[in-house]
C-alpha cells in the first residue's frame, strides 16, 4: 500500500525500506493522481477555434 501511495500521490514514507515504482513506467517524472501533467494538448486540431465559429 505504501508503494502505491508513493507512486500515485508522491507521499514519502520515512523509514520504508524499498520505495520504488511498481505499476507505472520508471521514467515517469510526475505523480499521476496529483494532476501535475499538462491538461491541454496544444497539438490537437479538433479544438481549434475555426470549428467553434470564433
Amino acid at each position: 500500500m505504501e508503494r502505491e501511495t508513493y507512486e500515485f500521490y508522491g507521499v514519502d514514507f520515512v523509514g520504508h525500506p524499498d520505495l520504488r515504482i511498481i505499476l507505472n513506467v520508471e521514467d515517469m517524472a510526475y505523480f499521476p493522481l496529483l494532476k501535475q501533467y499538462a491538461l491541454n494538448d496544444d497539438t490537437r486540431t479538433d479544438k481549434d477555434d475555426k470549428y467553434f465559429g470564433r
